[in-house]
């Protein structure tokens, strides 16, 4: 089934709030998975669901070989998954975690380029027969387009409260478990630069929001972080315009930072493959720095590692 960029992603509240941790790709292919349910007529929890690689590709912007990799590596790593809702334990009232598993099974159909996804039966009702008003909406092109898992979380995290039109105020214990960064990043200035700034920079230039933050501080402490979005009327999900003409990293520039990026944990969670050396790893990013587009696509991860435009 056909995914436009327009679909819209439809979830309950509680899942946008809820603690995991997918890669991009993964995230991408379970919300292509509950586009495609939702426009089914009936979906319980022996239905499969297609994902095909080329509308995946096609979507997020892959070629068929790279749409095919994302796909099987997806396969291997979505049925380990989880979700965790902290809610109170209907025995004892008393807070709990509850820990769902996402799918009941997974089929990878190499010669089809086709994974196939059954949904558990505690996570079809947080995106199918939503009604009251308690869910979040928005389409599906504009997380598409972004390359940071953290972007993916945020984006949606700061969707759910558009309606309130007000500043956002999230407190960092909140935001670390939604994110389930454990122990990483435990400085606030880590924090930012490897979480929050890498994925507002991201939000403002591919989606339809404009997001901002500063520091919620009790005494010298800073315990949250105030968003403020503004929502853009007039965006749709055709690229935002970028007047520079664009224009690849130099072979020296490319060897530099694929060299940089190959070492970022959090950049080598995202996009490298299944079992690839790192020295492949390296070439590979090497090479699709020297193409205009790269710089776009990575382009959060080469301003965090000195990136300048100007400098080319």
């Amino acid at each position: 089934m056909q995914i436009k960029e327009q679909d819209l992603v439809v979830t309950s509240n509680r899942y946008v709030e809820a603690s995991y941790f997918f890669t991009a790709n993964e995230e991408k292919i379970i919300y292509c998975a509950m586009v495609s349910a939702r426009k089914l007529t009936v979906v319980d929890q022996d239905t499969f669901i297609d994902v095909y690689a080329h509308d995946f590709g096609a979507l997020v912007g892959l070629d068929d070989r790279e749409a095919f990799r994302a796909l099987k590596r997806a396969s291997a790593t979505l049925k380990k998954r989880f979700v965790s809702f902290f809610e109170p334990d209907p025995s004892t009232g008393q807070p709990s975690e509850l820990e769902v598993p996402l799918f009941t099974a997974l089929r990878y159909v190499p010669s089809e380029g086709v994974i196939r996804l059954r949904f558990t039966k505690e996570i079809i009702p947080h995106f199918m027969q939503l009604i009251g008003g308690n869910f979040t909406q928005h389409e599906i092109g504009y997380l598409a387009r972004l390359s940071s898992v953290y972007a993916i979380r945020l984006y949606r995290m700061l969707h759910k409260e558009l309606w309130k039109a007000k500043p956002i105020d999230i407190e960092l214990e909140e935001l670390r478990y939604m994110l389930q960064l454990g122990d990483k990043y435990t400085a606030i200035k880590d924090f930012k630069i490897n979480v929050i700034d890498i994925a507002v920079r991201e939000i403002n230039q591919t989606t339809d929001l404009t997001v901002s933050y500063e520091n919620i501080k009790h005494g010298r402490s800073i315990t949250g972080l105030r968003f403020l979005v503004r929502k853009d009327q007039q965006a749709d999900t055709e690229q935002k315009v970028v007047t520079e003409t664009p224009v690849g990293l130099t072979e020296k520039q490319a060897a530099w930072f694929a060299s940089k990026l190959a070492s970022d944990p959090v950049f080598g969670s995202e996009h490298a493959l299944m079992g690839e050396e790192t020295m492949q790893f390296i070439e590979r990013i090497r090479l699709a720095l020297l193409q205009a587009d790269a710089i776009q696509t990575y382009r959060p991860y080469l301003e965090k590692h000195g990136f300048q435009e100007d400098r080319l």
